[in-house]
């Protein structure tokens, strides 16, 4: 059913919480807290547990910071700044609240070792993959974001 999908989510989005733990703080245990402090947590289960797409959203938002804080702490740090582009297309198109994600994929431009043209790029990618629904909205309600509807 739709809630098991929904409880696979949340077994994607721990992981990528114990990841990103481990990539910003360099320690095994603080990813191994930070994924047990947010799997034990009511909310997170209760959402995890009914019939919403906001579990994806929350998983999409977190493989994006984390492939945002990879691509500062890696040498070639640009290609996992374009991969965050993408997911970060992918929750925008999930719910528009995914759109907040993006001023930080710009800001992150600024620290990963690129030519200066590309630092808007996954900005850009983010805003491209959301692109169609964007259109859809506006043409429908007047508004990209569908703010009004």
């Amino acid at each position: 059913s739709v809630r098991a999908l929904n409880l696979i989510i949340g077994a994607f989005t721990l992981i990528l919480i114990y990841l990103l733990a481990r990539e910003v703080s360099g320690d095994e245990t603080v990813g191994i807290i930070a994924k047990a402090l947010t799997g034990f947590m009511p909310m997170f289960v209760a959402l995890h547990g009914a019939i919403s797409n906001d579990p994806l959203l929350i998983m999409l938002m977190t493989a994006s910071i984390f492939l945002t804080a990879k691509a500062i702490r890696d040498e070639s740090g640009l290609r996992y700044l374009l991969a965050a582009g993408w997911v970060t297309g992918l929750a925008i198109l999930t719910k528009t609240t995914g759109i907040l994600l993006v001023p930080g994929l710009i800001a992150a431009g600024f620290f990963v070792k690129s030519r200066s043209n590309a630092r808007f790029l996954p900005a850009a990618i983010a805003i491209f993959v959301a692109s169609p629904w964007l259109v859809r909205n506006t043409m429908l309600y007047g508004d990209p974001l569908a703010l009004k509807a």
